[in-house]
């Protein structure tokens, strides 16, 4: 069987009768050609079944560098988010695209991200993905690119509005708090008490967790007086902080019966727990070496995941399709969370249980 010819610039060329020229314009979207001929160019390309090669056409242009601006603390987020960073400018290779890394220690601090921004100008980045996204002080930060094209997309932060930022992807925080608690209504005694974990009350994801939590929980109190939450506390990420709300719980006069983490120290709260020999149902936000350890010995009772992977790939792939096909992402993309426990955890989390 013969196989099927391919088609060639130069046979939509001559189908057209234009030239070669024109038809490049068209193919890779540069000036100097009528959005019409565009149009009639890209059906005729169509039609013919013509193919854009695309890996010749991006190591035809110039190399596209992409800042990824990431915090190093905590160790594990950073091991988990880095290793799926890596993984797709490993795939982007092939279409002419590299990153530059640039660390952060304290994902709080405007100044370090704003230096880090600075670094990005400095070394024509042609634009920004930003995994460190303080939970104020971004217009401070943004500032630094003033008088640049650099746009940004970022990860985690669902209300951030800016010209400068092309996309946020973000965990449905919402949904995730309703997922929560829906999870420790299902697992704590009747009419348990609950107290919940916050980094930072100003974090608008960690503050729409919160109140998902506790809308679900309301409607599960009204009708079967089920969970109810006495106290949402903030620990900054602080293992100490965490450490001294637990040992201090009793003193709210009310015997607490679970816990909902929405901080990245959720292990604080798992060894707490274990050294204590305490009977309390914990509900956690994220998954590492550690935490997998915790689900499996049925300290860690549930996990509401959020895909760093998706998130990460869908931010890099966002930015990448802006730069190279300018094609304009959703201002806001949220990403669905999952359950994760003990008999689904090595089917989700297979690649990042081992420790670098």
């Amino acid at each position: 069987m013969e196989s099927k010819k391919r088609v060639t610039i130069k046979d939509i060329a001559n189908h057209l009768g234009v030239s070669y020229g024109i038809i490049n314009k068209a193919i890779n979207n540069k000036s100097g050609i009528s959005e019409a001929m565009k149009k009639k160019i890209l059906d005729a390309a169509d039609e013919l079944g013509y193919k854009v090669n695309k890996v010749a056409q991006c190591m035809a242009r110039s190399t596209i560098v992409i800042g990824v601006v990431i915090p190093t603390n905590p160790p594990e987020q950073y091991s988990v988010a880095k290793k799926a960073i890596d993984k797709e400018f490993e795939r982007l290779m092939d279409y002419n695209v590299r990153a530059i890394y640039y660390k952060v220690k304290n994902v709080n601090s405007v100044r370090e991200i704003g230096l880090a921004f600075k670094k990005c100008v400095k070394d024509n980045v042609h634009g920004i993905v930003m995994y460190a996204v303080p939970p104020f002080g971004m217009d401070q930060v943004l500032n630094e690119l003033e008088g640049t094209d650099i746009k940004v997309t970022i990860i985690g932060h669902p209300s951030l509005d800016s010209e400068k930022i092309i996309c946020s992807v973000h965990t449905d925080a919402y949904r995730s708090g309703q997922i929560a608690a829906h999870m420790m209504a299902l697992m704590a005694p009747l009419e348990s008490n609950i107290i919940v974990f916050v980094s930072n009350k100003n974090d608008p994801e960690h503050r729409l967790k919160v109140e998902g939590f506790i809308s679900v929980s309301e409607k599960f109190r009204m009708h079967v007086k089920h969970i109810n939450v006495v106290g949402v506390f903030e620990t900054l990420d602080s293992y100490d902080i965490m450490n001294q709300i637990l040992k201090n719980s009793n003193s709210l006069n009310e015997h607490i019966r679970g816990i909902y983490c929405t901080t990245s120290n959720l292990i604080a709260a798992c060894e707490y727990i274990r050294d204590k020999g305490e009977d309390i149902k914990i509900v956690g936000s994220d998954i590492n070496h550690h935490s997998v350890e915790f689900i499996k010995n049925r300290i860690l009772d549930c996990v509401i995941y959020q895909d760093t992977k998706e998130l990460v790939t869908t931010a890099i792939k966002a930015m990448y399709e802006y730069l190279a096909e300018h094609k304009e992402p959703s201002k806001a993309i949220e990403i669905c969370p999952q359950i994760v426990i003990s008999s689904n955890i090595d089917g989700i989390y297979k690649e990042d249980i081992e420790e670098d």
